[in-house]
């Protein structure tokens, strides 16, 4: 056997030494722990040290009416009509049954992309669409045609008067 180094004898004391120090350590924050964190008393009292003075209320009242209610906003879509479908068989997911479809082509103005719109209308919504011709005149949706350019114009429903929305078409040319 070879004799034991002189080093391992000063790592074994320096081990020794780390770990007497380390216990008194977690002696000391178990003493603090245990004995002076529970009898540490919690003031519960709460006193304001300044008394707040309310700031004088300026009555206003604003010069014009203020209506809660959302104003209706119109959307326009216009381009070409490149699809119709006359279908009163055909029901949509959600149950929502379209008498007439449309699908039309718009042109976007960055980078001359087309873009293309769909619209499905029900039995209830033909009875409120208005279509116009180019005298404006009112025509049938059956007298639309692929082709056409046209201008869709879309009122949302009104809350407060309970109404439901409002379409327009127009033909252009």
């Amino acid at each position: 056997m070879e004799p034991v180094s002189d080093n391992s004898n000063i790592i074994n004391s320096i081990l020794r030494i780390t770990f007497a120090i380390l216990f008194l350590v977690l002696i000391a924050e178990l003493t603090y722990f245990f004995y002076i964190v529970p009898n540490k008393k919690i003031t519960t009292t709460i006193a304001p040290t300044l008394t707040p003075t309310p700031a004088p209320l300026i009555p206003t009242k604003s010069p014009t009416p203020i209506s809660l209610t959302p104003s209706p906003t119109k959307q326009e879509f216009q381009g070409k009509i490149i699809k119709i479908k006359v279908d009163e068989t055909e029901t949509l997911p959600g149950g929502y049954k379209p008498v007439l479809r449309l699908s039309i082509e718009k042109e976007l103005e960055e980078n001359k992309k087309m873009q293309i719109f769909n619209f499905a209308f029900s039995k209830e919504d033909i009875d409120r669409i208005t279509i116009m011709d180019l005298t404006g005149k009112s025509i049938s949706y059956k007298d639309l045609e692929i082709g056409q350019n046209i201008k869709i114009s879309f009122t949302p429903n009104d809350i407060k008067e309970n109404n439901l929305p409002n379409f327009k078409i127009t033909i252009l040319k």
